[in-house]
């Protein structure tokens, strides 16, 4: 899968991601993961 993000997203993201001193990719997860217990949906975000 493909994720197109804006130039100012990307970049936000890189930023957080070394601040925190994780993967992009894991804050991403995350944010999906959330997305899917918000609206009750089982799954386990790999």
């Amino acid at each position: 899968m493909t994720l197109r993000l804006s130039t100012e997203t990307h970049t936000a993201l890189n930023v957080l991601a070394a601040q925190h001193g994780i993967p992009a990719k894991k804050i991403i997860l995350d944010g999906i993961a959330d997305q899917f217990a918000r609206y009750g949906v089982t799954t386990e975000v790999k």
